[in-house]
């Protein structure tokens, strides 16, 4: 009975020790609470404030928290809870596999104080960063088209100010049927684009029930012109989206004197009857 007695205390003191010892008080986080971002623009000079802002990366005294899909609930550590910097993040090409920040908006720095074990809900507004520059904008509200329909297209485009439209006045539409099968339009302009490393994005909305291309007409005095496909959408029925398309890949494709059109093409699915491609809110940004 002694010995069992004896035995009982001493693991009884080690189990003790190991407690203090190993066992330790995990820190409560606080939270910030994120629906969703607003983005506030000039609309003379930025045009429409559409966006898909689909992530918030969340960074504390410069370092990266995480990357967190919206909405979320972001824990902060007492530890981690100085300055607080939410970034804009979004689908770059559409793709949910090329998060990215999108450096054309500025930042949201939370200046309120974490409260372990509290929920802090906040509604963060964002604007365009004054160095972005705004190299093109097309919402088809104004007088004159800055797109043109290319020789190569059996059908035109038109402003439509039906039901159809994104919002506003209007929005650009490409119909393809039996009798015109292949469309194609371009801008107006060809552009001077930054290809010395400066990020260069096109935005824009669409909605289509059929396959298109966007891509860039690169063209050289030294070398003519190249083509080069940027995106190709899938149908998106009757839901307006919202793409940022990453340009500067391609700008170091072609000759440095180049100078470059946005071109859409589509050609009408065999079996399909008729398709409908409409798009808005063109922002050429760099």
């Amino acid at each position: 009975m002694r010995n069992t007695i004896i035995f009982f205390t001493i693991c009884l003191s080690i189990s003790l020790l190991s407690c203090n010892k190993w066992d330790k008080v995990e820190p409560i986080p606080g939270y910030i609470h994120i629906n969703h971002f607003n983005l506030t623009t000039n609309y003379l000079t930025q045009g429409t404030s559409s966006n898909r802002i689909t992530d918030v990366w969340c960074y504390s005294n410069g370092k990266l928290l995480g990357v967190f899909e919206l909405p979320a609930t972001i824990p902060i550590l007492e530890k981690d809870s100085g300055v607080i910097i939410l970034r804009p993040g979004v689908f770059r090409d559409g793709l949910s596999s090329t998060r990215t920040e999108y450096t054309f908006y500025n930042p949201y720095i939370h200046t309120r104080t974490i409260v372990a074990g509290k929920i802090d809900t906040v509604a963060p507004t964002v604007t365009y960063r004054e160095s972005s520059l705004f190299v093109w904008r097309e919402d088809f509200e104004q007088l004159g088209a800055t797109w043109r329909k290319s020789d190569l297209s059996d059908t035109t485009f038109i402003v439509v100010s039906d039901t159809n439209r994104f919002e506003g006045f209007g929005s650009m539409g490409i119909f393809l049927d039996e009798t015109h099968k292949f469309g194609r339009v371009e801008s107006i302009d060809a552009f001077s684009l930054d290809n010395t490393g400066r990020q260069v994005y096109l935005e824009m909305n669409f909605k289509t029930d059929d396959k298109f291309v966007l891509a860039l007409q690169a063209e050289s005095p030294t070398n003519g012109v190249t083509l080069l496909n940027r995106f190709v959408s899938l149908p998106t029925g009757n839901n307006w989206k919202k793409v940022y398309l990453h340009l500067t890949p391609l700008l170091n494709q072609v000759y440095p004197d180049s100078k470059f059109r946005i071109v859409i093409y589509a050609q009408k699915t065999e079996g399909k009857t008729s398709s409908y491609y409409y798009f808005d809110n063109f922002k050429l940004i760099q």
